[in-house]
């Protein structure tokens, strides 16, 4: 039995209507640029004469996809675009035909361009591929004291480009603070930093770091502070220890080495 299809969009849709320039269509396109996995998912969204460059910046945000517009800057492209549970590929397949773009896929993203002519030499990127994990890296740390006393040996497995974590405390008084979700006082131990690391990978001088660290000290039985550092480091293979980081007590955040690992992680060992 042979499927009636609604005009616009086809029954299977549950609501979409999209006009550019006044114009509907629901047409299904066949390039191939919009073959990803990503444009399967579902959108629900309501826009009227918005801009172009908006438009692709709301759909680059919905689909983790960049798209970078090569199109002359025609102040007259306007969508209004009504969607609810509507495929993505099928609000890019109704711009396509009725705007008359094309879209071609790259390594920087999806370019849309003015079917049959030439790209422009201005580009308009918007969005931005999500970070992927790569390699990797096993860290070798140690926290030690202003007297060179060990406290921790932590080891931490992070991919490049994924953040890793380590909380570690540290020695000092307890102080009052307020438990939000039982909204209630009590005193507790919060000396100790947070360690945010991250392996961005290797370059000729080592394996690069970025890390934040956020310290916490009590000063007084009913006041704390917290701050926030950020720091880089390049640390070759076999470099011995590299103190990361020093906090105003005298303890030390020490790499004492790395290497390359095959699992993944993100959390001390």
């Amino acid at each position: 039995m042979r499927r009636r299809l609604d005009p616009i969009i086809g029954l299977a849709v549950p609501f979409m209507t999209l006009a550019v320039g006044g114009t509907l269509s629901g047409a299904v396109t066949t390039s191939s640029a919009l073959a990803r996995a990503e444009f399967n998912r579902e959108i629900t969204v309501q826009m009227k004469d918005a801009d172009i460059v908006d438009t692709f910046r709301m759909l680059a945000r919905a689909t983790d996809v960049p798209f970078i517009l090569e199109l002359e800057n025609d102040p007259s492209l306007r969508v209004t675009l009504s969607a609810r549970n509507t495929p993505i590929r099928m609000v890019l397949a109704s711009i396509e035909q009725t705007h008359g773009v094309e879209y071609v896929a790259s390594e920087e993203g999806i370019l849309v361009r003015r079917a049959g002519l030439a790209p422009t030499t201005e580009r308009i990127t918007l969005g931005a591929w999500p970070p992927t994990a790569g390699r990797a890296y096993q860290l070798d740390l140690l926290v030690r004291d202003k007297t060179a006393r060990v406290l921790y040996q932590p080891r931490l497995v992070v991919r490049q480009g994924v953040v890793g974590e380590a909380k570690l405390s540290l020695p000092g008084p307890n102080v009052t603070v307020l438990d939000h979700r039982r909204s209630l006082a009590e005193p507790r131990h919060v000396n100790g930093f947070e360690v945010n690391i991250c392996a961005n990978g290797e370059t000729d001088a080592g394996l690069d770091l970025l890390m934040e660290v956020v310290t916490v000290r009590a000063i007084s039985s009913n006041r704390y502070i917290e701050e926030h550092t950020v720091l880089t480091h390049t640390v070759g293979e076999d470099h011995g220890e590299t103190v990361l980081f020093r906090e105003k007590g005298g303890h030390e955040l020490v790499l004492t080495g790395w290497k390359r690992r095959a699992s993944s992680g993100g959390r001390p060992e």
